[in-house]
């Protein structure tokens, strides 16, 4: 089997319980299931890690992040009824809305500030049409630029968001 095949069926293996049932296999459960040497698991593990696939825990290889699942809490909460799953970053919660598709909220805190923000994806459309939106409900006082925008040289210095199309 091909190196980039064996390495896209073994990041498989290890989503498609993860996003089923909320928990992710060991490389051993993944090992059994994919009937392949552990050793061989571990190398595409390894493989993956390089790529940014995932990212593996610093003492065992074993995954800590597999894009866009994250194995340890985090400051983004994708929920769709009563299951629910981590997310590295915002945006790795909009590929598991995608990825499980239907109705999600993201609960959110941007810029990892006090305030948190849902997402509403209804139907595989996200209801929030607007990042001003965002911006208000993260804002100190009207007109104050949010925090987490105050270091982002790239934005206008009037704090205005761009909307979203």
């Amino acid at each position: 089997m091909q190196t980039a095949a064996f390495d896209a069926e073994v990041h498989h293996a290890f989503i498609d319980p993860l996003r089923r049932t909320g928990r992710a296999p060991s490389r051993h459960e993944v090992a059994a299931a994919l009937a392949r040497p552990i050793n061989e698991i571990e190398q595409a593990l390894h493989r993956l890690s390089a790529s940014h696939g995932v990212v593996l825990h610093p003492h065992v290889c074993e995954p800590w992040v597999i894009h866009p699942f994250s194995l340890s809490p985090t400051a983004t909460w994708i929920q769709q009824g009563e299951q629910g799953w981590w997310a590295p970053c915002i945006w790795c919660g909009f590929g598991i809305a995608a990825l499980v598709g239907g109705n999600t909220v993201i609960h959110a805190r941007i810029g990892g500030e006090m305030e948190d923000v849902d997402i509403n994806i209804v139907n595989d459309e996200v209801v929030e049409k607007s990042l001003g939106a965002f911006r208000r409900a993260t804002s100190r006082r009207v007109g104050q630029r949010p925090p987490f925008l105050r270091h982002r040289s790239a934005l206008p210095a009037s704090g205005r968001c761009p909307d979203v199309e």
